[in-house]
């Protein structure tokens, strides 16, 4: 098959896997809740991508970073654990294969990007560019559905559901199509730093900031102060990069650049701290703590309790159902060893990403990105795909990042 005609499909594939994964993301699940995400059209869309980029670019390529292919290895040894351990734990205690399979095609869809995925992004930048939009499509769509009184809309089992606003709520909590405000706001997060890094992309030097906007304006209208904190993290790395090989010959007049950010972050905090305990963390760390104390109680996970099951934490007067972190409740939904192998993956992403490319724009947006996976339960399984596909574009497209932002 020629080249022209193996990008096109591609092409066609990831239009596929952004329009299900940013419009349309329907999900069929057995117990009628967004915490067990089944089949999903993002994932389908994902493993076609798998099988196509495998069979479609199989020449070996000439990595630009060898050890990509080690590090691939490695987050393989991983997978397989996982699998392992998940399926004991399916078939002993509770039944979560889909979940197992959604994050391993999660994974695998990351690890061929990595070796392969370049293969195919260098020859078709405008990909890159059809992302950039759909993000901000999609984020007008909701603040505009958010003004006509609703806070989501639901796509479960064939269905669209759109949630109003209850005006008895003690705050408005917009999470556009997405199951809570803190998954909705994760992925303005990846919004945010996939545009700081590919923000040479914007043909009009205006499309950056105003973007930018409507993704914090998303953030401002969902209420939630940590995503917000975190997006300035973004903002401030990328701001100390460009101060860092200038800080010889930079005008000492340049560091007022500093004082919005700052100022910014100040009245965050401001805010935070009338509706939140700032020093617990709005109370995090007391449920963090007994969190712990659940998962070592149930160390081989609470299976389909999940959800209904609760549990009182000393320091606060309300009981909670899950432990307001990604990776503590993988541990205290699924087990302990499924749950650290879970973590494991992230941290080592985490730190390969740093190896290949040390900033201070990197670290912004992975503490960013940590902020809000270990404040709340932001990251559910409909979004695994979505979310690795963003691991491999904001910290490992190698062409695309000695381009863009180097």
């Amino acid at each position: 098959m020629k080249p022209q005609s193996k990008n096109k499909i591609s092409f066609l594939l990831y239009g596929y896997f952004f329009l299900t994964a940013l419009f349309y993301p329907m999900q069929y699940v057995s117990f009628d809740s967004p915490y067990y995400t089944e089949f999903t059209f993002t994932g389908l869309f994902a493993g076609l991508l798998i099988l196509w980029t495998v069979l479609a670019y199989h020449r070996p390529i000439r990595l630009t970073d060898p050890s990509d292919r080690w590090f691939c290895c490695w987050i393989l040894v991983l997978l397989v654990l996982y699998n392992l351990f998940s399926l004991y734990i399916n078939f002993t205690h509770s039944r979560w294969l889909w979940e197992q399979f959604n994050v391993s095609l999660a994974v695998l869809f990351f690890m061929v990007l990595l070796i392969r995925g370049s293969a195919f992004f260098q020859k078709e930048p405008m990909t890159v560019s059809v992302l950039l939009v759909l993000q901000v499509v999609t984020t007008i769509l909701g603040i505009i559905v958010y003004y006509l009184g609703y806070t989501s809309v639901s796509f479960i089992n064939g269905m669209v559901i759109p949630v109003a606003k209850d005006p008895n709520y003690y705050e408005t909590r917009f999470s556009w199509i997405y199951y809570h405000k803190s998954q909705y706001c994760f992925v303005l997060l990846l919004f945010i730093a996939f545009s700081v890094i590919y923000r040479k992309h914007f043909k009009n030097k205006w499309f950056f900031p105003v973007s930018n906007l409507f993704f914090l304006f998303g953030i401002v209208i969902s209420h939630t102060y940590t995503a917000l904190f975190a997006a300035v993290l973004i903002y401030a790395g990328l701001a100390l990069d460009y101060i860092r090989p200038k800080l010889r010959t930079i005008n000492k007049k340049y560091f007022l650049l500093v004082i919005p950010p700052v100022l910014l972050l100040a009245f965050v905090v401001w805010r935070m701290s009338r509706e939140r305990n700032i020093w617990s963390l709005g109370s995090r760390t007391y449920i963090w703590s007994e969190g712990i104390r659940q998962i070592l109680k149930n160390p081989l996970g609470i299976g389909t309790e999940f959800g209904s099951a609760k549990f009182s934490v000393p320091g606060i007067s309300f009981q909670v159902y899950n432990c307001h972190n990604v990776f503590l409740n993988e541990m205290w939904r699924f087990s302990l060893p499924v749950g650290l192998l879970f973590t494991l993956i992230f941290i080592s992403i985490l730190i390969y990403s740093l190896k290949k490319k040390f900033s201070f724009l990197n670290i912004g947006i992975w503490i960013a990105f940590l902020l809000s996976l270990g404040m709340d339960y932001s990251l559910l399984g409909r979004e695994f795909t979505l979310t690795f596909f963003y691991f491999y574009m904001i910290f490992f497209f190698p062409a695309a990042r000695k381009r863009i932002s180097g």
